[in-house]
């Protein structure tokens, strides 16, 4: 039973060929290398293409780092140019705040002087600091939070209407 399946294919009635077509027709086998040929080059072609298209793919990302690179080194080159620029100008309003030098440009260049002890008016002021609160009616953003604010004003202006 066993040899009566091998001689058939299964579910059909075609027999199984127990030789090779291609081995006794020259022309057979030569469409069957030629067709093998063609995949196999066919394969190179493509593999050949991954890796050129692979390749470039690295390269490019190269050059974009390379740029990065290069745009980072200029920006942190403008950053220090700022920085020491800072640096000179705080020193050069230092200078211009000292007072000796505020003292001489005043009497020099604004005609300034010292007022004279009539010219002189002294203002009592107390030690303690107090602060005045707007009225209850007053809706002001400093009595809250402005939420609150906003609140206010819609309940002023639905209280008319209602």
């Amino acid at each position: 039973m066993l040899a009566e399946k091998e001689k058939y294919y299964y579910g059909t009635a075609a027999p199984k060929i127990d030789y090779d077509v291609y081995e006794n027709n020259k022309l057979l086998k030569a469409k069957k290398r030629y067709k093998k040929n063609n995949k196999v080059k066919l394969k190179a072609v493509f593999c050949i293409l991954i890796f050129f298209v692979s390749f470039s793919h690295i390269i490019y990302m190269y050059a974009q780092i390379t740029e990065m690179d290069y745009k980072l080194s200029k920006m942190n080159k403008e950053l220090n140019e700022q920085k020491n620029d800072n640096i000179r100008l705080s020193l050069e309003i230092q200078k211009h705040l000292d007072l000796n030098r505020i003292r001489e440009v005043a009497q020099t260049r604004l005609d300034m002087q010292k007022p004279d002890k009539h010219q002189i008016i002294y203002v009592n002021v107390p030690k303690t600091d107090f602060t005045e609160l707007p009225e209850k009616g007053e809706h002001s953003i400093r009595e809250g939070s402005l939420l609150s604010y906003v609140a206010g004003i819609f309940n002023n202006l639905f209280g008319f209407i209602g």
